[in-house]
């Protein structure tokens, strides 16, 4: 049996596991190139072990990833200090790791041999997604003109909400009450009469800042109209009270609709690997996974998000990391809200 580890060594194999992409990667990159060559690649040393701007520019590049994006401009040089010595303060615990001879615990050559698992496989998916081609422009067209409610036909929306709870005959009575074009008077009148307790907001949403389910209805609605929705234990009553033409132009959203689809074209390649791959491998499954052969296809939609994580995500945030400006003067919700709001489209 293998002893436990102890809590600086769990400290530790944290430690290596943050670190394991880029020294695994780091050290494939490590040429045999003269002592001149590595000179100039060292940006630091801890007792004599050298620390390369390799290393560094993949810190950087893995914090981007996590970030979503590349730093800014001017954060840069802050960020590369930062780096520099968060990797200084990982050497040193990677030093005395290994003089503990941590390095050899079963438990921390599990850790990193799965580490260089997951690193390679990941490497594989990105070689993968880079071979995607872009679209072109008939079908950046096509997606804008697919969708008139967040586009061309935008509208920002001045909506008051109330929630309340109801019985189920009481969300009955007032799905009749809305269905027979009630007017607000009359429905706080019924409100009144219920004697229920309610909450009320108001607020202004983007097109693309509400859920898919309401966008088409509210922009058929007149202000004033109300559409009701929840379950009969907690209603939900949304009234427009005013719309406004917000317009995007095609020229205004094309890179951020370039981008997601090149991210939904990676992701796809991705995906369309795996299930050739899986389909052209020997794969059996014992004991009590045995069972688990029924159901590749799961497994595979799963492995891509486990290849390659932020691919699998991609589609889901490619917008969202491309700010939309807001083509509209009269606009009141900011750029950065109407990108969040298009990271949800399908």
């Amino acid at each position: 049996m293998s002893r436990p580890l102890t809590s600086v060594a769990t400290a530790t194999v944290s430690l290596l596991l943050l670190a394991a992409g880029m020294l695994l990667l780091g050290a494939c990159s490590d040429t045999s190139g003269g002592s001149a060559d590595r000179a100039s690649q060292r940006i630091a040393e801890v007792n004599g072990d050298e620390i390369s701007v390799h290393l560094l520019n993949q810190w950087i590049g893995q914090q981007a990833a996590l970030a979503g994006g590349p730093p800014a401009a001017a954060e840069l040089d802050r960020i590369s200090r930062a780096g520099l010595e968060r990797l200084i303060e990982q050497e040193l615990l990677v030093q005395q790791a290994q003089a503990a001879k941590l390095d050899r615990d079963p438990q921390v050559l599990q850790a990193l041999a799965l580490a260089r698992r997951e690193v390679l496989a990941r490497a594989y998916a990105q070689r993968l997604a880079a071979s995607a081609t872009p679209p072109q422009e008939a079908e950046l067209r096509a997606w804008y003109d697919a969708r008139p409610l967040l586009f061309a036909r935008r509208q920002l929306f001045e909506l008051r909400e109330t929630l309340l709870p109801t019985t189920p005959e009481q969300f009955e009575s007032l799905r009749v009450l809305l269905a027979g074009g009630a007017t607000l008077v009359q429905i706080g009148d019924w409100m009144r009469a219920q004697k229920l307790p309610s909450q009320g907001s108001r607020s202004v949403q983007p097109a693309e800042g509400l859920p898919a389910a309401w966008l088409e209805p509210l922009s058929k609605m007149r202000d004033g109209q109300a559409l009701l929705l929840g379950t009969a234990g907690a209603a939900r009553i949304v009234v427009r009270a005013s719309a406004t033409d917000a317009p995007l132009a095609f020229e205004a959203v094309r890179p951020a609709i370039e981008q997601r689809l090149m991210a939904e074209r990676r992701r796809d390649a991705v995906a369309t690997a795996i299930t050739t791959l899986r389909r052209d491998a020997r794969v059996a499954y014992h004991g009590r996974f045995a069972q688990a052969a029924s159901a590749p296809a799961d497994a595979a939609s799963a492995s891509v998000s486990a290849a390659a994580p932020g691919l699998a995500a991609a589609p889901a945030s490619a917008i969202a990391a491309a700010p939309l400006p807001a083509t509209s003067p009269t606009a009141s919700a900011p750029a950065a809200a109407v990108a969040r709001g298009m990271a949800g489209l399908r």
